[in-house]
């Protein structure tokens, strides 16, 4: 099955095409699954059979070639697709929340908070509009 969605979109000024991807995490509003165009930031990467596309900033389709967690010092995320070309890492607020993490924005800051409360991630504002994690760390397995 084909499920288009629009990632970041024009209005939050994410570019996409064959520059490396940024090292920053972005938390994108209008994502509906993380991704990134890294593959070297994956772990457990599962190649996907199924014919997924996403559609960046320049309306083309881009295909889903797998996916993986990501884990590093400053970023835990589980479920994280692979889409080449893609130039920034996208966090999906709605995925966050289907996880049962809730999610604020105010004064500048970002901030994720697990079930019981815990902060599990937070970030700030840049210049551009674009809210920047600065660190995020969600459960591998729930």
């Amino acid at each position: 099955m084909v499920s288009n969605a629009d990632f970041a979109g024009a209005e939050h000024g994410i570019k996409e095409g064959k520059a490396k991807t940024s090292a920053g995490w972005v938390a994108a509003t209008a994502a509906p699954h993380h991704a990134t165009g890294n593959r070297g930031l994956l772990s457990g990467f599962i190649i996907e059979h199924d014919d997924q596309f996403v559609h960046a900033v320049d309306g083309i389709p881009r295909k889903v070639l797998a996916r993986g967690a990501v884990i590093t010092d400053s970023v835990v995320l589980p479920d994280v697709w692979f889409v080449p070309g893609l130039t920034e890492n996208l966090v999906s607020i709605s995925q966050l929340v289907e996880l049962d993490h809730s999610v604020g924005f105010s004064c500048g800051e970002c901030c994720v908070r697990s079930t019981d409360g815990k902060v599990v991630g937070k970030g700030h504002l840049q210049d551009g509009g674009l809210y920047v994690l600065d660190f995020l760390k969600v459960p591998l397995a729930i």
